[in-house]
């Protein structure tokens, strides 16, 4: 790995943005292969960055919720059962 490649993980770790440092070397992999711009790059990091803090968040929230049964929308049976008249 090279010396400005570790200092460009450290940045982002200093500035909170560890999801970012973990791909950082693979993400300038792609952009280099498939001729990404600077916004484009930009924009696929960041939203990359969005995207895990939103995953840790809902995780936190559900654990401190202490459902006793995770579900989600789809499985959760809105209409209830059947009821005999």
């Amino acid at each position: 790995m090279s010396e400005s490649l570790v200092q460009l993980k450290h940045s982002l770790k200093a500035l909170k943005l560890a999801s970012i440092a973990e791909v950082i070397e693979e993400q300038l992999m792609e952009a280099e292969t498939n001729g990404f711009s600077y916004q484009q790059f930009l924009t696929k990091l960041l939203g990359y960055e969005i995207r895990k803090r939103e995953e840790k968040q809902l995780a936190k929230r559900l654990k401190w919720a202490d459902f006793p049964v995770h579900q989600s929308l789809d499985e959760f049976d809105i209409i209830g059962p059947a009821r005999g008249g």
